[in-house]
């Protein structure tokens, strides 16, 4: 424990003197200050904290990534070549003690910029703003729905042969993404409804329904429909905005079953609404603020920060500094763009051979870096939606905790390799 102390202890004092460190400080706090300045909002008190929420923390968060990243690239790839990684193995200290130490001395350095940011960020902003609870219909998952389809077009007749022999793992893709973006068209004088699990909300919790909608044709028309949960009730008329929420009252009457949400459309155009993604239910009680869930993102950030500067130190252990650097960036643009590839890439049964290894590629990439990629606290804390604590425990347990550890192990492992083939 004692070596493990003594190489964090280095590992922060070198920290301290560098340069690199105090304009990584330096840039994010500027950064904090100038959003306001540079991205502008649509003029709402909302809309102005969303902006300064989303870009802000975003771009301090790009900053640490990469900067940390680096660091970690470069901390025992420099040390090896400047020969001071022989003399601290020989003291002597643990290689899993080396390797750990580092990247616990670099997540702190991330800690504090993280920290000092927050601070920033609740002077700016209501700390008391409250936030919101979002529960989702309880549906069949995707995947599930994808298998299902999937058995029923293979035994269909009037499915085509050529269909009939594509790879089974593309079609199952493919459907389990249009499951997902499934819409259900609600006519005008009709009634849908979908069923949540309401058991995490309070008796004293204020509720609403939440619709994202369009009209046939896809363009945002008025919007009339009355909403029943339970015993309260709300509705909405001449709305044109992408999303609308509602807020549910408790009515003298009786409403629906106490987990089934019902929306009647009282208007002409017919809705089209996709359950999984455009049908929800909020509620907030009064200890969920914008500060409490501040600190909530901001432990899923560091969780995640944590893995990036493990990951990097576990480079620099086995590769030289600059292979090491450009690893560790390639694998940070991999985490951001593959997603986005996947998404705007559909027709994968029509693509040509040269783009359906490219496909591939961006799906290798998307399992390998979905620790980094699987949950953005950022988009949810500027829309005012609670980091819910399972998404901070699950953050800490394998972002913060089992991957670090595992990659200061593989450190260690490679450490002597690399050294004895740069002697």
């Amino acid at each position: 424990m004692r070596a493990f102390l003594s190489v964090v202890s280095l590992q922060l004092k070198a920290a301290a003197r560098s340069k690199a460190v105090l304009l990584l400080f330096a840039a994010s706090i500027a950064w904090m200050f100038a959003v306001p300045h540079l991205v502008s909002s649509d003029g709402t008190v909302d809309g102005a904290h969303q902006v300064f929420v989303r870009y802000s923390l975003w771009g301090v968060f790009v900053l640490l990534l990469v900067g940390l990243g680096a660091a970690g690239a470069s901390s025992l790839s420099t040390d090896r070549d400047a020969r001071r990684l022989q003399l601290t193995l020989v003291r002597p200290a643990a290689r899993f003690s080396v390797a750990l130490g580092r990247i616990v001395a670099l997540v702190s350095v991330g800690a504090a910029v993280l920290a000092s940011c927050a601070l920033v960020a609740l002077c700016r902003t209501d700390a008391a703003r409250r936030c919101w609870h979002v529960l989702s219909p309880v549906m069949e998952s995707p995947r599930s729905e994808a298998e299902r389809a999937y058995r029923r077009y293979m035994e269909s007749p009037e499915t085509p042969e050529e269909l009939k022999k594509t790879d089974r793992r593309i079609l199952v893709r493919i459907l389990e993404r249009k499951a997902f973006d499934r819409y259900e068209t609600v006519k005008p004088g009709t009634s849908a409804s979908w069923r949540f699990d309401a058991s995490g909300i309070g008796a004293d919790d204020e509720i609403a329904a939440r619709l994202r909608f369009s009209s046939e044709m896809g363009t945002r028309e008025d919007f009339t429909g009355a909403f029943a949960l339970g015993g309260r009730v709300g509705s909405a008329s001449n709305v044109t905005q992408r999303a609308v929420t509602v807020p549910l009252a408790l009515a003298d009457g009786e409403g629906s079953a106490a987990d089934r949400l019902v929306f009647t459309n009282c208007g002409r155009d017919s809705l089209m609404l996709r359950p999984r993604r455009d049908v929800q239910i909020v509620h907030s009680s009064e200890d969920c603020t914008f500060a409490r869930n501040l600190a909530s993102a901001l432990a899923v950030m560091l969780s995640m920060l944590a893995t990036v500067v493990a990951f990097s130190v576990f480079l620099g252990a086995g590769l030289g500094r600059s292979p090491a650097v450009f690893t560790v960036m390639v694998t940070l643009f991999l985490a951001a763009a593959s997603p986005a590839v996947m998404d705007d890439y559909q027709d994968e049964v029509n693509s040509r051979r040269g783009d359906r290894v490219g496909l591939a590629l961006a799906q290798f990439a998307g399992v390998m870096t979905r620790p980094l990629g699987s949950f953005s606290p950022i988009g949810a804390l500027a829309d005012d939606e609670c980091v819910e604590l399972r998404d901070v425990g699950r953050a800490a347990a394998v972002d913060f905790l089992l991957l670090p550890v595992l990659f200061a192990l593989l450190a260690a492992l490679v450490m002597p390799i690399k050294q004895e083939s740069s002697t």
